[in-house]
C-alpha cells in the first residue's frame, strides 16, 4: 500500500482520552503516538476530551516511525514507563496494529489549560458577548447551544457542517482575543 493512502490530516481537535490529561497538565505526557501518517493542518491546536476542551496545544514537531521501531524513549515521553506499556495501550486502541505499519509521534507543548469547556459553552458565550456577524451566524449559535445534533442542523435547519465548524472556530478566535477564555 502507497503511504499516500496512510496520510491523515488533523484538524483544529486533538483528542484524547480523559485518562490522559492529568499527564499532560503535570508535564509528563509531551506527546500523542496516532496509527498512520498524521498531518497537522494548523499549529495551534485544541486538546479534546469527551466533548469538552481542556486546553490548548502547540504542535512542535511531528516524526513518522514503524510501530516495530518505537523506543523506550518516545513511551516516556508519551506518558509511559516503557516500549512494552507503551505497545499494550496502543494494541488497545488498535488490535490489528502490525509491526510495519507506520505510527506518527506528535509532539506536543501545552499553552494554556481550559476547563473542560464544550461547544456549547463556546456558542453561549459568543451569543451573550454578541460576537456574531449576521443572523444565519447568530442561528447556528444559537442551534450549536442548544445542543442540536449535526444530522438536524443539516436536514432542518440548512445548514451544512463545514459551515457550523468555520463558524465555531471563528468564534473561539473571538473569545481569546477578548479575553473571555
Amino acid at each position: 500500500m502507497p503511504l499516500g493512502e496512510y496520510r491523515k490530516k488533523l484538524g483544529k481537535y486533538l483528542t484524547l482520552d480523559k485518562e490522559y490529561l492529568n499527564l499532560i497538565f503535570e508535564g509528563k505526557k509531551v506527546t500523542t503516538i496516532r496509527r498512520g501518517l498524521i498531518v497537522p493542518s494548523t499549529e495551534i491546536v485544541y486538546l479534546k476530551c469527551d466533548g469538552k476542551m481542556f486546553g490548548e496545544l502547540k504542535i512542535l514537531s511531528t516524526k513518522y516511525v514503524r510501530a516495530r521501531d518505537l523506543t523506550d524513549k518516545d513511551a516516556k515521553l508519551d506518558g509511559f514507563k516503557d516500549k512494552r506499556e507503551l505497545m499494550e495501550k496502543l494494541l488497545k486502541y488498535y488490535p490489528d496494529l502490525k509491526p510495519e505499519e507506520w505510527m506518527t509521534i506528535i509532539k506536543f507543548k501545552l499553552l494554556r489549560k481550559m476547563n473542560g469547556i464544550t461547544d456549547e459553552d463556546l456558542a453561549r458565550l459568543a451569543l451573550a458577548y454578541g460576537l456574531f456577524k449576521d443572523e444565519r451566524e447568530r442561528r447556528i449559535l444559537s442551534a450549536v447551544a442548544r445542543g442540536v445534533p449535526k444530522e438536524t442542523m443539516k436536514e432542518v435547519m440548512g445548514f451544512e457542517e463545514r459551515e457550523v465548524i468555520k463558524v465555531m472556530k471563528g468564534i473561539l478566535k473571538k473569545l481569546k482575543e477578548k479575553g473571555v477564555i
